[in-house]
């Protein structure tokens, strides 16, 4: 087949139609990106609107929450708090610090105390046993016989076992605390 166009018409020719192609792949582009955005908003709508619903049903959910939490713990607080008022009626116990300030307060200098110790017997009698050293044994029957003249303790305990020696006497008092 001869070819009776001249070359710079065919190249004219060619150039049109590789533009025309590349506008037709461009339309097509165009095309298919419109109907992809017309196809995908009523989409996009929907899932913004249920996003919308989602959070307003969460917040709504935490506020519920948070005032169930506070009548809830409210109410355990109160229930707690009349049990433990309960408990303390059942439970009282005789005072400890009066007790302590009176014995140290009869404390001379010789006297040494290395350790205290209170048991409970029962709700109304208590032990306060009193571990130390003393410099005589006078100073020691002195501090007990003023622990005796106070009247605050049911009983004062000193074993003659801790009298044995004249000076520096390791002791242990028992006194018996009984509120009445």
């Amino acid at each position: 087949m001869f070819n009776l166009l001249p070359e710079n018409l065919k190249k004219n020719i060619k150039k049109e139609y590789n533009l025309r192609r590349v506008i037709i792949i461009l339309l097509f582009f165009a095309f298919v990106q419109i109907s992809f955005m017309i196809f995908l908003l009523p989409t996009w709508l929907m899932s913004n609107y249920k996003e919308e619903d989602i959070n307003l049903r969460g917040i709504n959910l935490n506020n519920h929450l948070e005032s169930l939490n506070i009548a809830s713990t409210t109410e355990n607080i109160k229930s707690l708090n009349s049990q433990l008022s309960i408990m303390d009626k059942a439970l009282s116990y005789p005072e400890i610090i009066p007790y302590l300030d009176a014995v140290l307060s009869k404390r001379s200098k010789t006297i040494n105390i290395s350790g205290i110790s209170y048991a409970v017997s029962d709700s109304k009698n208590a032990v306060l046993t009193i571990d130390g050293t003393s410099g005589t044994r006078e100073a020691l029957v002195s501090f007990v016989k003023n622990l005796q003249a106070l009247g605050m303790f049911k009983t004062v305990d000193l074993p003659i076992s801790n009298l044995a020696k004249d000076k520096d006497l390791t002791f242990s008092i028992k006194i018996t605390i009984s509120e009445s």
